[in-house]
């Protein structure tokens, strides 16, 4: 706990902010720690169009496996920084009542934003410092006021683009 904190005031003094900003596909395994460690914080749990968001997912998937076959350093890198969420050390999220195993299928990767957003949200619909956000739903301005004034910003401008069709090859 002590640890994550000091961690995240020398981010803050040193990057001259107010506020600290993780964006990591980990911390939905994390919430939980979170909200005991910083009980103030806010928590946005972004999501989007499932199929778009699965896709990307399952390309992740395949070009870090792709990556770990030519470089050593990736398998390395994964273990050393907790990241199993894709790659050569990839665990699922949910690994109970798994029907569809193989990663290298999108089916899993479907089956696992279901059983995921199914978990998060049963957990966390009810906590005052949890947000689920819909991402696609960012160029409403309305939306992101409201998703601001719940973070404690007051204002912040950013022009969100709409991504390609995304492919699974």
């Amino acid at each position: 706990k002590n640890n994550f904190i000091d961690f995240t005031n020398l981010v803050i003094m040193s990057k001259k902010k107010e506020r600290y900003v993780s964006k990591n596909n980990q911390n939905i395994r994390r919430i939980s720690d979170l909200i005991k460690i910083a009980p103030n914080s806010k928590i946005l749990i972004v999501y989007r169009n499932p199929l778009d968001q699965c896709i990307s997912l399952l390309r992740q998937h395949k070009s870090f496996l792709n990556l770990s076959k030519d470089d050593f350093f990736y398998k390395i890198y994964f273990k050393l920084t907790c990241h199993y969420e894709f790659g050569p050390l990839y665990k699922p999220f949910i690994n109970k009542k798994i029907s569809h195993k193989n990663p290298l299928e999108l089916n899993h990767w479907l089956e696992q934003w279901i059983n995921s957003y199914l978990y998060l949200f049963g957990k966390y619909k009810n906590d005052s410092n949890v947000k689920f956000v819909c991402s696609d739903k960012f160029n409403n301005k309305v939306y992101w006021a409201n998703t601001l004034n719940f973070i404690g910003v007051k204002f912040f401008r950013y022009n969100f683009k709409i991504p390609n069709k995304l492919s699974t090859s």
